[in-house]
């Protein structure tokens, strides 16, 4: 399955199984061809981040604001930690409400 969306702007994942549904969509957005170039937002909410590598963040290139509502950010907050500049547009990461702003390298 290819899900490609190169005009998606804003992406919000919500309540998504662990089993079937995550997997999915992992396997999708990790896969090489799939790219999502304009999303600005993404917002994950009620996930389990299980199973991301640096794929995931390479596949929204163009992040620029990051939002966890009710999810351990710690699977992709280790991903920053490791490649500080995978998102060199990220301006934004709020974690259950509260904001923690970076300097955009826009």
């Amino acid at each position: 399955m290819n899900l490609s969306t190169p005009g998606l702007e804003c992406l919000e994942l919500s309540d998504l199984p662990t089993r079937g549904g995550w997997w999915e969509l992992i396997s999708i957005v990790q896969d090489t061809v799939s790219k999502y170039p304009a999303v600005q937002s993404l917002s994950l909410s009620t996930l389990k981040l299980i199973g991301l590598d640096i794929r995931f963040a390479h596949a929204f290139p163009n992040l620029q604001h990051l939002k966890f509502v009710n999810v351990d950010s710690e699977p992709i907050l280790k991903l920053l930690r490791e490649e500080p500049s995978i998102w060199p547009s990220l301006c934004t990461i709020t974690v259950d409400g509260l904001e923690v702003e970076r300097p955009c390298q826009i």
